[in-house]
């Protein structure tokens, strides 16, 4: 559960690993928090977060994509 606000929706895909709500939206927060009784769906929306969590922020990807950043502005500079 985040607020969809700033770079939270980054992390939380609504409906998949999580819910947004709207920022400063008590009625939102209350309706998204409710929808959390399905234990099966917690489960499943904490296995996507960790699949998530592993694939996009893992090491060798963060190395990754630095690389990739830091060679195009190498190239930009010839």
């Amino acid at each position: 559960m985040a607020s969809n606000i700033g770079s939270l929706p980054e992390l939380v895909i609504d409906g998949e690993n999580g819910y947004l709500f709207k920022p400063s939206n008590v009625e939102d927060l209350i309706k998204k928090i409710k929808m959390l009784d399905d234990d099966t769906l917690v489960k499943k929306m904490g296995q996507a977060s960790r699949k998530r969590l592993e694939s996009r922020f893992a090491p060798q990807t963060h190395y990754e994509d630095l690389m990739k950043i830091f060679n195009e502005a190498v190239k930009s500079r010839k």
